[in-house]
């Protein structure tokens, strides 16, 4: 589970990151967001994934 998190802190690094970066040019601005938009739902399925697996262990302790 702490991998998990820590890939979502990295991911989360990243796309903090690129939005402070510049972008000239249409075709580079169209990939820099599509990777960022991917970035953000990786980072939303790594979220629930934990949040999930957190409620079925609280549901298995209790």
């Amino acid at each position: 589970m702490e991998n998990l998190k820590s890939t979502t802190n990295l991911l989360k690094s990243v796309m903090y990151t690129m939005d402070t970066v510049s972008v000239v040019g249409l075709d580079n601005q169209d990939k820099f967001i599509g990777c960022a938009q991917a970035i953000r739902r990786a980072t939303e399925m790594v979220n629930k994934y934990i949040s999930d697996n957190e409620k079925k262990e609280e549901k298995a302790d209790g």
